[in-house]
């Protein structure tokens, strides 16, 4: 499973992302100088992500990061063409996220930040 800790508004803007394993143990432990948004985690649990929200940090202004809790390692990071998704989900290929609006679109990423769907982008 994965989790974020927020720090109060008052400490400044920061987070810390943490990937555990089933029995407890902790895999992944990220810190950001940003404040969270959301994350996420494979059906499989290899992947997770995060996404950032509006900061000066390299993380900030919405960038989604991509873990690989195997190898406990960022793969990946930058800000989806298409917004803030309210979810995501993986691909069963291990090279693709699909990002969840809540007007319904649903809209597919390689984990280099190339949109797949490129007709459904207004």
């Amino acid at each position: 499973f994965v989790l974020h800790d927020q720090a109060p508004l008052a400490q400044g803007l920061r987070a810390a992302f943490y990937g555990f394993r089933r029995d407890g143990q902790t895999v992944l432990s990220h810190d950001f100088r940003t404040a969270l948004l959301s994350n996420g985690l494979s059906r499989d649990g290899r992947f997770a992500a995060c996404q950032s929200c509006s900061s000066p940090d390299e993380h900030g202004g919405g960038a989604l990061t991509i873990f690989d809790l195997e190898r406990a390692a960022a793969v990946a990071s930058w800000k989806p063409e298409s917004g803030w998704p309210a979810d995501c989900e993986f691909g069963q290929d291990g090279q693709t996220i699909s990002l969840l609006y809540p007007d319904g679109r649903s809209l597919r990423y390689t984990f280099s930040g190339r949109l797949v769907d490129t007709d459904s982008v207004d």
